[in-house]
């Protein structure tokens, strides 16, 4: 299980969303540019959105899966290191 990689496709897909909006804001409505961009964004957002979907599926939501975590977030933390 890992919290990072859930990070790390949450990070992408907020990533493609910001350029999206950079892009709008800076390209007129009609630039190839831009157009060919929007597109190219989107697909890889969609593409990382079923990667995120399936990782998800395959590793936070079997069976007992919602038991482990509460489990393991309900410990007591451990000290911080100096």
């Amino acid at each position: 299980m890992s919290l990072r990689k859930i990070q790390d496709y949450l990070g992408a897909l907020n990533d493609y969303a910001t350029t999206r909006c950079l892009i709008a804001a800076n390209l007129p409505k009609r630039a190839p540019d831009r157009e060919k961009m929007d597109r190219v964004l989107t697909a890889r957002a969609k593409r990382k959105s079923l990667e995120f979907r399936r990782y998800w599926r395959q590793t936070f939501d079997k069976p007992g899966e919602d038991r482990r975590w509460m489990n393991y977030l309900s410990r007591p933390r451990k000290a911080a290191r100096s």
